[in-house]
C-alpha cells in the first residue's frame, strides 16, 4: 500500500534528511527541493567540489539548505533521521563504508528517490528500462498518451527529471511514464514495487565495471517485474536473449514485441531496427489501453526522436553530422553504425572502457565506416591494435587519435564528401575528456554549430 502524502509530509517536517549525491542530472536536486518545501532541514553531500556542482546548486540557490562537498563524513550519517541515497552511489559506491552502515545499522533511515517516489505516487505507473532504447521508448510513450488527451507525468532516469519535486502534480495524473536505469531499480527493491506496464527494450552487457557479473546486473533489471501481480502486464522482445527467463518468472501477463510489430507501411522519422523496436514497444502498450490505431500510427510517425540518440543536428554542405552520444558501450556504437546502411560514415569513437568485449564492433566499424576518428582514453587504447589487425585499409581508413574534440569534428569534416555521415557513437564512456556523455553531446553540437556558421560566411563571400 501506497504512503499518503498529506501524511508523509507531516511526517518529514522538521526532520534531519541528508541528500547523499547531488550530481548534475537532477535525481539529488529533486529530492533535495521535495524536503526542503515540506519543512525538513536539508543537508546535501557529495565528492565533487562547489565548482564541479555548479549548475546543480544554482538550481537550489533558493532553499535553506547545507552542503558537505569534496568529501563525506560519518557525522552526517549519524546526525540525519533520513538519508536519501542517490541512484549513482551504488555505481560508484557498492562498497561504500557509509551504505553498509546505512543498510545494517540504521535500515529505517534508508530511502531512494526513485523508491520514494513510488511509495507516495497514486497514478498507474509504465515503468521502461532496458541496456538501450529505453529513453527514445519513455518520451515516445509519454507522447502517445498525450496526444489522446491523457494528463501524464514523463521522468524517472530522463535528465532533469523532478521526480519527487513533482509529486503533487504526479499525483494529479492519469499516466506515469518512467525511464529505469538499473539502478533505480536497485533503489525500488528496497521498497518491493514495480510497475503497472513494464517494459524492457533489449539487454546486452554493460555497467560490468559495478557488477560482479552479466547475471547480476540482469538481476537489477528484473526488478522491473519482480513485484508484479497477474493486474499488471510485462512486455518483452519476442526474441530476446532473456525473454524467455523473464516471462517464465513473471506473474504478470506477458505481451511480445519486434521490430515486425509496426505494420510495415508505417514509415518512421528515426532510422534504424533497433528504433523500430523500441516504437513497437509502444505500439503494444497503446494497443493494451485500447488507443486508436490511427491515433496510434499519427503519434509514431512523427516522433521525430530524442536528443543525442541518432539526433540528426546539422547538413553542412550535403554532409550530415548525427550526435548519437549517449552510445557508451559497444553494442550501442554497432547499432548506430548499421542505421545508415546507404550512406558512407566517418565514425568519431573512441573514449573510457567499460572493459566490455570489441569483437563485434571491430567487425562493424570494418564493413560499415569509411574514416575512423577515436578520442582520448583508455577505451581507444583496447580498440586500436585491434583495429589495426583486422580492418581492411587501416591505414587508409585512420585518421587519428584527438584529444581535443574540436580537431577532431573538424577533421572528420574536412574528410566527408558529399551525403557522408559523420557519426558520434563513441560506443564507449565519455570520463576524462568530458564531464559525461550529455557533455560530450552538448560540445558535439556546439562545434557543429559553428562549422555552419562558417559554411553560411563561405556562402555569403
Amino acid at each position: 500500500m501506497n504512503l499518503h502524502l498529506s501524511q508523509y509530509k507531516q511526517f518529514i517536517k522538521n526532520k534531519k534528511v541528508l541528500i547523499w549525491g547531488l550530481g548534475l542530472q537532477g535525481g539529488g536536486i529533486s529530492s533535495a527541493i521535495f524536503f526542503a518545501q515540506n519543512g525538513a532541514r536539508v543537508k546535501v553531500t557529495d565528492l565533487k567540489t562547489e565548482i564541479q556542482l555548479k549548475k546543480s546548486l544554482d538550481k537550489l540557490s533558493d532553499y535553506n539548505i547545507e552542503y558537505r562537498l569534496g568529501h563525506h563524513d560519518q557525522i552526517d550519517f549519524e546526525w540525519a533521521d533520513v538519508v536519501v541515497v542517490n541512484q549513482d552511489i551504488f555505481n560508484r559506491s557498492s562498497k561504500s563504508s557509509y551504505l553498509d552502515y546505512l543498510l545494517s545499522k540504521k535500515p529505517n533511515k534508508f530511502e531512494t528517490e526513485m523508491g520514494l517516489f513510488f511509495k507516495l505516487c497514486q497514478a498507474p505507473i509504465i515503468g521502461i528500462t532496458g541496456s538501450r532504447g529505453k529513453t527514445t521508448t519513455t518520451i515516445a510513450m509519454g507522447g502517445l498518451l498525450k496526444s489522446t488527451g491523457n494528463k501524464v507525468f514523463v521522468g524517472g532516469n530522463i535528465p532533469q527529471s523532478m521526480n519527487l519535486a513533482s509529486i503533487e502534480y504526479v499525483n494529479t495524473c492519469d499516466w506515469v511514464v518512467l525511464e529505469l536505469s538499473n539502478y533505480q531499480l536497485h533503489g525500488i527493491d528496497y521498497v518491493q514495487k514495480s510497475p503497472h506496464i513494464s517494459v524492457i527494450t533489449s539487454i546486452s552487457a554493460d555497467h560490468l565495471v559495478s557488477y560482479d557479473s552479466l547475471d547480476d546486473y540482469v538481476s537489477d533489471k528484473k526488478i522491473i517485474y519482480r513485484y508484479q501481480n497477474h493486474k499488471d502486464y510485462l512486455i518483452i522482445k519476442q526474441d530476446g536473449k532473456y525473454s524467455d527467463i523473464f516471462s517464465n518468472e513473471s506473474h504478470a501477463k506477458t505481451l511480445y514485441f519486434d521490430s515486425l510489430t509496426l505494420p510495415e507501411s508505417w514509415q518512421l522519422q528515426i532510422p534504424g531496427q533497433h528504433n523500430r523496436e523500441n516504437l513497437s514497444a509502444v505500439y503494444q502498450v497503446g494497443k493494451l489501453l485500447n488507443i486508436n490505431e490511427r491515433m496510434i500510427k499519427q503519434s509514431l510517425t512523427n516522433f521525430a526522436g530524442v536528443a543525442y540518440r541518432l539526433e540528426n543536428v546539422a547538413t553542412i554542405n550535403r554532409i550530415v553530422f548525427v550526435n548519437d552520444t549517449t552510445a557508451t558501450t559497444p553494442t550501442a556504437a554497432e547499432i548506430a553504425l548499421k542505421s545508415f546502411q546507404n550512406r558512407e560514415i566517418i565514425w568519431i569513437g573512441g573514449g573510457n572502457t567499460k572493459n566490455l568485449p570489441l569483437d563485434k564492433l571491430v567487425e562493424t566499424i570494418n564493413t560499415q565506416v569509411k574514416k575512423i576518428i577515436l578520442l582520448e582514453g583508455l577505451g581507444s587504447d583496447q580498440l586500436l591494435p585491434l583495429l589495426k589487425r583486422k580492418c581492411a585499409d587501416f591505414e587508409g581508413r585512420f585518421l587519428g587519435v584527438f584529444d581535443d574534440f574540436t580537431k577532431a569534428v573538424e577533421c572528420a569534416y574536412k574528410q566527408a564528401s558529399d551525403k557522408d555521415v559523420i557519426l558520434l557513437s563513441p560506443g564507449f564512456t565519455s570520463f576524462g575528456m568530458f564531464t559525461n556523455e550529455f557533455d560530450r553531446g552538448e560540445q558535439f553540437n556546439q562545434i557543429v554549430e559553428k562549422l555552419k556558421g562558417t559554411a553560411r560566411a563561405e556562402e555569403k563571400n
